[in-house]
């Protein structure tokens, strides 16, 4: 008897600590909204709603080498995601907001706020709450877990300002503006295809070397330097997303100042380029197969650019 006993007691703790491992979602103090060690997060969602309606959602992940990513898409801006995870170890209540207001910052954040889900690394809730406008003074938000209906006013220890900007769900700031990460040593072939096809080059690498052409040997010393400058991320200046389909359709139906190819064993990549005759630091472009306008500055992009006749002179002294 007592052993059976043992057994449904431990069957009994199993069950509690399944729950609290896979069902259990925060409910602790309704004004504990900071989280005490960033390190466990590995998860976080921010959804926008304007008047009721959901209208923008940023989804974060923590992969398995500590790498995040957005919306299971994109690379995120690392540093960005960590100053964002120093934040939510930050804020604290300021003050809870008077009984005699509570009722109309319950609308106010009904219509407008932006919603906070933080998951553990497991998948465990750590944190579900609403982030609404600011107070008069603007220093500081009104906040409330979905649980509660009590709300408060939360600030950041130091910050000179409200902490809702923290929480932004625009695409653009929390991803990386990555066009391609690709080292010189594992390119196979390089193509530059000019406006003015006499710049033009296709370098393919052979069995017998680097060629420029069809079966041009090209000189190697020049082709080394030019490999050296693939050093691994060449980031845009900014990607409009499909913020300006209007422009990238034009973009499209026109011939680019450049046609960009790059290859290795694993991947390929078109990069077409468009020269601003308003603006002659950047370009603007777009990558083959993606619906994205991006913007490059001269000085990024410029270094890869060379022309044929880089490779076929005198060598290098």
């Amino acid at each position: 008897m007592k052993k059976n006993t043992l057994i449904l007691a431990g069957a009994l703790l199993a069950l509690v600590a399944a729950y609290f491992i896979f069902v259990h979602q925060w409910n602790g103090p309704d004004n504990v909204f900071q989280i005490e060690d960033s390190s466990e997060v590995g998860r976080i969602e921010l959804e926008r709603f304007d008047l009721g309606k959901s209208k923008a959602k940023i989804d974060l992940k923590k992969g398995i080498e500590g790498e995040w990513t957005v919306n299971e898409v994109y690379t995120a801006n690392q540093p960005k995601v960590q100053d964002f995870l120093l934040t939510l170890t930050q804020i604290r209540v300021l003050k809870p907001i008077e009984q005699k207001a509570q009722a109309s910052s319950l609308s106010i954040l009904k219509r407008n706020h932006t919603r906070v889900k933080i998951y553990d690394r497991d998948g465990s809730e750590m944190r579900d709450y609403l982030i609404g406008g600011t107070n008069s003074q603007q220093t500081a938000n009104i906040f409330k877990m979905d649980f509660s209906d009590r709300t408060y006013l939360v600030s950041k220890p130091a910050l000179d300002g409200y902490v809702s900007i923290f929480y932004t769900t625009a695409l653009n700031i929390w991803r990386e503006n990555l066009i391609f990460n690709i080292e010189g040593k594992d390119l196979t072939s390089i193509s530059m295809a000019y406006a003015d096809s006499v710049h033009s080059f296709d370098l393919r690498h052979s069995p017998q070397g680097w060629l420029v052409g069809e079966g041009m040997q090209a000189d190697q010393n020049r082709v080394d330097s030019y490999l050296e400058l693939f050093k691994g991320k060449v980031f845009a200046e900014s990607f409009a997303g499909k913020a300006n389909p209007g422009m990238l359709d034009s973009l499209k139906r026109r011939v680019p100042s450049v046609e960009m190819r790059l290859q290795t064993e694993k991947e390929k990549l078109a990069l077409l380029l468009f020269s601003r005759p308003e603006n002659a630091n950047n370009f603007f472009g777009y990558i083959e197969g993606t619906d994205e306008l991006l913007t490059v500055q001269q000085f990024v992009i410029g270094q890869f650019l060379k022309t044929r006749d880089f490779f076929v002179q005198n060598p290098l002294p």
